[in-house]
């Protein structure tokens, strides 16, 4: 998990406009112009997506208040119509009662993780939008120019230029390591639901890392286990992504030698 000492959604835009200061007593205004743009961009976009998440779980919780009140009243009639029956009829009614009430309970959980995941697919996505818009910054005003045709990914190939030309440092860190943790979870609501095995110790070692619940047996499904990703999950990766992206503000000293 990210540490809580991080500024929520402002960290990108702290460290823009530590440089901007820099950077304008060093006459780039137009760098600077554009760079406060983008922070704007972030800023905006990382918050809608917070909210977007947060109206998911009101929901779900509204919901989750109103099946309680419906079972909580039905199991007032089951108790009252018990002295009726045997008692083995009676722990019948009872089972099927709390069987159901599991799986409804657990069935708006899975929904909540569902529509999560599509929230952090769409983070994971902005991401890389945005780091391939702050390397044509650099790449425009630096003059270096983006060439790693052989990079795996376009995630990749801006990392590695970002390190490699201006000294940043990124895929060393353990935010990068919870960023690869999120991008394994990713694959696997893609390729596999979200279903886990008992077997995979290095997955659930990430799982654990980033914050998310694994739910054991669950009702709605035939599996061992599943991947839980709840609205505070979602403001973590926000938290995250910001993270990152204000290591990827260049040190003033390095642009000075670029002659920017």
């Amino acid at each position: 998990m990210i540490s809580n000492k991080h500024n929520f959604l402002y960290e990108f835009k702290f460290a823009v406009m530590d440089l901007g200061y820099d950077l304008e007593h060093h006459g780039s205004t137009e760098f600077c112009r554009q760079l406060d743009i983008l922070s704007n961009k972030i800023f905006l976009t990382l918050a809608d997506f917070y909210s977007l998440s947060k109206q998911t779980s009101d929901v779900i919780t509204n919901d989750y208040e109103k099946k309680m009140s419906f079972f909580s009243e039905l199991g007032n009639k089951i108790k009252s119509n018990q002295k009726n029956n045997d008692e083995e009829t009676n722990e019948i009614i009872s089972s099927n009662y709390l069987t159901q009430q599991n799986m409804a309970y657990e069935f708006l959980f899975f929904q909540e993780t569902v529509l999560n995941f599509g929230i952090a697919i769409k983070i994971y996505s902005f991401f890389e939008d945005i780091l391939e818009l702050l390397c044509g910054l650099y790449e425009k005003y630096c003059n270096i120019k983006i060439d790693n045709e052989n990079a795996k990914s376009k995630l990749s190939k801006h990392v590695e230029y970002l390190e490699t030309n201006f000294k940043v440092k990124l895929t060393k860190t353990n935010e990068w390591y919870l960023l690869t943790s999120w991008n394994k979870v990713r694959n696997r609501f893609m390729h596999g639901y979200g279903i886990l095995n008992r077997h995979e110790s290095d997955l659930k070692k990430r799982i654990e890392m980033i914050g998310l619940d694994i739910v054991e047996k669950p009702y709605i499904y035939n599996v061992e286990q599943y991947i839980c990703i709840k609205p505070i999950n979602i403001k973590e990766l926000i938290m995250l992504i910001d993270v990152i992206l204000s290591k990827c503000i260049v040190d003033i000293e390095v642009l000075k030698k670029l002659g920017i």
